[in-house]
């Protein structure tokens, strides 16, 4: 009995990655097709950056010359949100007597039991994996999923990048070469139709850092939104703050009217002066999103999750190559409290030479 597999996603746009992933699923032992579904509206996330004719369309330029892979309007013929145990009984209805598999990465699948319908997936498809580097622990993934439903999950031997569609997006926003990320083709396309103009924060952004800088932000940017899902911490509000974080980085303080300094050491007076012109220059008036810029580099005493997501990221973020790096990304991926207090302790121990600011004393006195 022949495989059809089932490779859904939003596809925002679609990336090199993805393309690779779909090669290798075309590739296993007895699949006659791989059926592509782009989503109208995913239920498990915000609106969608681009619609999905477009996204559409990327899909079909990418995928032209790669046999027997469908791509499918199932979803976005819906004009609404599907959830994947509808689709997965649709395509059990049209191929009846094919063995029906429905694609997966790891972190889906640590989240599977969360979805509607986890059962009925499993009645009408089996589930294969596809693991990606910095995707989670797959092997738990796979092990508490087997004891959960008793099915065997079938993982395929190809080993992702992680490369996602989030980071072309910001990327593109931020004015940073998307090198191998997506085909020149959908380079191309994206340009031609206007796809991914930033918003007004990240235009700002582009304008007034260089590019060095706009990289360390691409990188606390993917780093805060990582945590944040996995804290179930807004996501939008963490974005922000990480990517206003430094946008004083480079700026004088004395020109800008109404603010004011008092003893504060040059290294730090970015995060006051980055906060203040968030709250009365880009009219940002959220508490969470301006404190976490205020406080980034200097942590303080009694910090709010938001706050502390966002100093977490300044730190550790991939960009980053101190000595102890290593070790404190370790600590914040197996326990976030416990790693932002290690990151904590790491700032304060490693400014005694050259002098700490207050802020950095109280948050150590707090934490330690």
């Amino acid at each position: 009995m022949g495989k059809i597999i089932l490779y859904g996603g939003t596809f925002d746009p679609v990336t090199s990655e993805h393309i690779n992933v779909i090669k290798n699923l075309t590739l296993l032992n007895g699949v006659e097709k791989v059926v592509v579904i782009p989503n109208f509206q995913p239920p498990h996330k915000a609106q969608t950056t681009t619609s999905a004719f477009y996204r559409k369309e990327m899909l079909e330029i990418s995928l032209k010359n790669i046999s027997n892979v469908e791509i499918s309007d199932f979803e976005i013929s819906d004009k609404k949100a599907v959830y994947s145990y509808i689709t997965v009984e649709h395509f059990k209805n049209l191929y009846p007597e094919k063995d029906l598999y429905f694609a997966m990465g790891t972190d889906m699948l640590e989240c599977f039991s969360e979805w509607k319908n986890p059962e009925k997936i499993l009645q009408n498809a089996g589930i294969i994996l596809i693991e990606r580097t910095n995707g989670g622990n797959t092997q738990n993934a796979i092990k508490n999923f087997e004891k959960t439903y008793g099915k065997k999950v079938l993982k395929i031997s190809y080993k992702g990048k992680d490369v996602s569609s989030q980071e072309v997006r910001c990327r593109i926003y931020l004015n940073l070469d998307t090198q191998n990320l997506i085909t020149e083709e959908v380079k191309e396309y994206i340009k031609n139709k206007n796809l991914y103009t930033p918003d007004r924060f990240y235009y700002y952004l582009s304008q007034i850092l260089p590019e060095k800088r706009r990289w360390h932000t691409l990188g606390v940017i993917l780093c805060g939104k990582k945590m944040a899902k996995k804290l179930k911490v807004d996501e939008k509000k963490v974005e922000i703050a990480c990517l206003l974080h430094d946008n004083a980085k480079y700026l004088n303080y004395k020109d800008f009217n109404g603010f004011t300094l008092n003893n504060v050491p040059k290294q730090v007076v970015h995060q006051f002066l980055g906060a203040f012109i968030a709250e009365n220059i880009l009219a940002i008036k959220d508490e969470q999103i301006i404190n976490a810029i205020k406080y980034h580099t200097t942590g303080k005493a009694d910090m709010n999750l938001i706050e502390k997501i966002v100093f977490t990221a300044d730190v550790i973020e991939r960009g980053r190559d101190f000595d102890g790096v290593e070790k404190l990304r370790a600590s914040v991926e197996k326990d976030f409290e416990k790693g932002f207090r290690d990151c904590i302790c790491d700032l304060y121990f490693s400014l005694q030479q050259s002098g700490i600011y207050y802020l950095t004393e109280q948050a150590y006195l707090y934490y330690k």
